[in-house]
């Protein structure tokens, strides 16, 4: 972590020479999956209207010193449970492990993002959208989340293709 720096985020948006690390979080409850979709109100304008599976977030430099339940001296844990929190309030928590990472660099959004996949898993289904108006969210089944697979974004994609195999 030594070796971080933060950028502005207009320049960090459009600067291909670096790559801001993102944690993406999968949100599973037993079978079903938090599937949302991004309107047009939220920030990144590259992925207005399309669905998602997985939530996340810049890193921020308060990441760094507020930590989480989870692990208070991890900057990138601290970064992703602050986002969820910021979007979805969820029921309990009972497990996140780092599932994988994405380097994408077919468009314009993955050439300056590197993600680190989590999956977070929940013991009740309780779901609310904190930031409404920016996301539409429910749960879905294997079935379902493949079903919006043509309107996802591309690291949602990837993230089916690779570790949500059909029930």
């Amino acid at each position: 972590m030594a070796s971080h720096s933060f950028r502005d985020r207009e320049e960090a948006e459009t600067n291909f020479q670096f790559k801001q690390v993102i944690p993406y979080i999968v949100v599973r409850h037993k079978d079903q999956y938090l599937v949302s979709q991004r309107t047009s109100q939220q920030q990144e304008t590259r992925l207005h209207n399309l669905f998602s599976i997985g939530q996340g977030g810049h890193i921020t430099v308060h990441d760094f010193s507020t930590g989480t339940h989870l692990d208070a001296s991890d900057p990138i844990l601290a970064g992703l449970m602050r986002e969820l929190r910021e979007e979805f309030t969820l029921g309990p928590e009972h497990g996140c492990n780092c599932i994988g990472l994405i380097n994408d660099n077919s468009n314009e959004v993955g050439k300056v993002h590197f993600g680190l996949v989590y999956e977070l898993r929940v013991s009740t289904p309780l779901l609310e959208v904190a930031e409404k108006g920016k996301h539409i969210a429910d749960w879905g089944s294997v079935a379902t989340v493949r079903s919006y697979y043509s309107r996802m974004e591309n690291w949602s994609k990837i993230v089916v293709d690779n570790l949500i195999r059909a029930a």
